[in-house]
């Protein structure tokens, strides 16, 4: 099963680029209470606009239990973006989710903004599960999380719509009559 998500922006003059992302349902995982994707090969940004697209956001890897999950999921040769970044205070790292730092996982010697160019960080750099700050133009993969846990099923939102819906209607008719 293929989920499809849309991501436009403008280019200039008003014409609008669109690109169909694709992403393989089959290859999401879940834990804790998260689902867990890939994005396709791109850069840091593009990957977190493609993580958003899909309702969550690159991931927030909180402690070593989730780390070692990752891991096993997706694997320790390939590198993977995550959403820990510094983009907005040098030397300052957050996650992207806003989420608490409480699990951090450099190798030896990074975080160290080679060139005054490093914002971005991937895991699976140097070691198996390694994390280094990277240059946000590097093409990778992007680790998705959606949390799961706090949004409710469509069909039951949809449920409580309908019987709003109807339980007000038939209140309006009662106070006509």
């Amino acid at each position: 099963m293929k989920l499809a998500n849309i991501i436009g922006s403008v280019v200039g003059g008003g014409v609008a680029l669109i690109t169909l992302v694709t992403a393989d349902i089959a290859q999401a995982v879940t834990f804790n209470g998260s689902t867990y994707s890939l994005t396709t090969t791109t850069t840091w940004t593009n990957a977190q606009a493609q993580a958003q697209a899909a309702g969550g956001s690159l991931v927030t890897v909180n402690d070593i239990n989730e780390h070692n999950f990752l891991l096993s999921a997706f694997g320790t040769t390939e590198s993977f973006w995550i959403g820990f970044t510094d983009q907005d205070e040098e030397g300052v790292f957050e996650w992207i989710s806003e989420e608490p730092v409480i699990f951090k996982n450099w190798v030896l010697s990074e975080p160290n903004n080679y060139d005054g160019s490093e914002d971005y960080t991937a895991m699976n750099q140097h070691t198996a599960g390694g994390w280094n700050d990277l240059n946000g133009q590097n093409v990778l993969r992007g680790i998705i999380e959606v949390k799961t846990t706090s949004v409710p099923e469509p069909s039951s939102t949809l449920t409580f719509l309908v019987v709003g819906a109807l339980g007000g209607g038939s209140l309006l008719k009662r106070r006509r009559q």
